[in-house]
């Protein structure tokens, strides 16, 4: 939590940051509780290991192995903390970015230019939204005009079949001239 407590507080830099610590550490316990009492439901009750209050750790720096460390195989591994290993699975499997997976690996350009990286983050992300919006709505219309027009296609040909087998020829009025 102290982490988290330096982040929002290096964000925001006013009472917000206290205000967003508080509410993160509130959730966080209403979801640690949530998840005792699935537990519990699940599952009869054991017997405690000899030495659950023990950390295995106990003698080693906290920059051992940072680079090389795996979150999600140590939370897989490790059922000493059966609660906090469901949450962590669940938690971290939500994606983290605003951005799409297709953008962010995409190579065809950048969505963080330069004037945007000044941006707040809440801006940022509402740009981010409304380009993602507006894409969509562009392809929508694309569609819609791809449908309308293949639909147009099929009832124009039956329009001229229909009057073929009747013996009219041309009769599209626009290329009529006005004297016939």
């Amino acid at each position: 939590m102290s982490h988290i407590e330096t982040c929002f507080k290096s964000i925001y830099r006013d009472i917000r940051g206290d205000i967003m610590v508080r509410d993160v550490t509130y959730s966080l316990n209403e979801m640690f509780d949530y998840y005792v009492a699935q537990r519990e439901a699940r599952k009869p009750p054991q017997q405690p290991r000899d030495g659950d209050d023990e950390d295995d750790n106990q003698g080693r720096s906290e920059n051992d192995d940072v680079e090389h460390f795996d979150i999600l195989k140590w939370w897989s591994e490790n059922s000493r903390y059966p609660v906090l290993s469901e949450m962590a699975r669940d938690i971290l499997a939500i994606p983290i970015s605003s951005v799409a997976s297709k953008s962010a690996f995409s190579l065809g350009g950048r969505i963080l230019y330069p004037y945007r990286s000044s941006l707040a983050p809440c801006v940022f992300e509402a740009l981010v939204c409304a380009s993602d919006w507006l894409k969509i709505i562009d392809l929508e219309r694309k569609y819609n005009e791809d449908m309308f027009e293949e639909l147009g296609n099929i009832g124009l040909e039956e329009y001229q079949s229909a009057l073929a087998t009747v013996g009219v020829q041309d009769a599209d009025p626009l290329c009529r001239n006005k004297d016939d």
